[in-house]
């Protein structure tokens, strides 16, 4: 089986003139309604805001916040619909790992995964995560220790 090519997908730390882009993709992704005061408090608080760009084009944005022990970090991730299965999800879970690391954590955590995503489950067992528990509306937390 040959590796897929992702060069086409870069991840990088999000920008002021990003924010229109990764607000329309956040609340494409979780049905939220960020105007762009909140969108721009939002991302600002997070201990990281990635922006991925697909072939040039910002298509995913990801975010990295402390958990509650101060060595566990949480990342949730926001893809485009029109890019999904291009690997940009992938990109930005790797990058998530590598700047959790860099940043003195010592497990990635991944909370309110649907059970009916079969793509993103299948990325994060691929990644090495391991689901931790499943809640009653099918939500799983996965965890990947650094």
């Amino acid at each position: 089986m040959s590796r897929k090519n992702y060069s086409n997908i870069t991840v990088r730390p999000y920008e002021e003139q990003d924010l229109e882009k990764i607000t329309a993709i956040w609340n494409e992704s979780f049905g939220s309604k960020l105007s762009p005061e909140q969108a721009a408090s939002f991302f600002s608080a997070q201990i990281y805001c990635g922006a991925a760009e697909f072939k040039g084009e910002v298509s995913g944005v990801y975010i990295l916040r402390s958990g509650s022990s101060g060595t566990v970090a949480k990342a949730v991730y926001a893809v485009a619909k029109a890019v999904r299965g291009k690997g940009v999800g992938r990109v930005m879970a790797e990058h998530s790992l590598f700047i959790a690391k860099r940043k003195g954590f010592t497990v990635l955590e991944l909370e309110n995964v649907a059970a009916s995503n079969r793509a993103a489950l299948a990325l994060y067992n691929k990644l090495g995560f391991e689901s931790k528990n499943t809640d009653d509306e099918g939500r799983i937390v996965f965890c990947h220790r650094l």
